[in-house]
């Protein structure tokens, strides 16, 4: 007995392998040469608010940035040189991590604070003064980038993570754009 339904489906079953490829080809709808348009079209608009960091470490990009800085900025100091200046003006027993501070540790630590405070209101105004200094510090570095990451031989892909860094900093990455 046949049998035949009005529900019948449209589905075309590939025959050989050309048109096998062609039918998953209709998932391509974006051309290469169209999303290569794009992006420059992106980075000629967002040139002003953005700028990809090298997929590779170099010194002489380190070396532009580092004079930029000292440009704007001749009395910058290093997050790292801060730290170690305020580590000066602390003189009491050592804070270990994870243990409770004694009454004298703390009562070291508010002098040292103190002291870092008049130091940092000496040598650069006020404490806004240098987190004023700190941004227009980081504009800088956001402006002239330099792949750190790449300048450390135990990050196998650095050239890769500055990618993804590249395309999510752009937008590309999340669907959205940088405005």
């Amino acid at each position: 007995m046949n049998v035949s339904s009005a529900t019948q489906t449209q589905y075309t079953q590939a025959t050989n392998k050309t048109t096998a490829t062609k039918a998953s080809s209709a998932y391509d709808s974006v051309a290469p040469t169209q999303q290569t348009d794009k992006m420059a079209q992106m980075q000629e608009k967002y040139k002003d608010v953005y700028t990809p960091i090298p997929e590779t470490y170099s010194k002489a990009d380190e070396d532009l940035q580092a004079a930029k800085v000292k440009e704007a900025y001749p009395n910058n100091l290093t997050l790292t040189e801060l730290l170690h200046k305020s580590q000066e003006f602390y003189d009491g027993a050592p804070i270990v991590l994870g243990q409770i501070q004694t009454q004298e540790q703390e009562e070291k630590q508010k002098i040292a604070s103190k002291k870092m405070d008049d130091w940092i209101t000496e040598q650069f105004g006020s404490l806004n003064a240098l987190h004023e200094m700190t941004q227009g510090v980081q504009e800088i570095k956001d402006k002239y980038p330099v792949n750190t990451l790449s300048k450390d031989p135990s990050i196998h892909n650095a050239k890769e993570l500055s990618r993804f860094f590249n395309a999510a900093a752009d937008g590309q990455f999340f669907g959205t754009s940088v405005a």
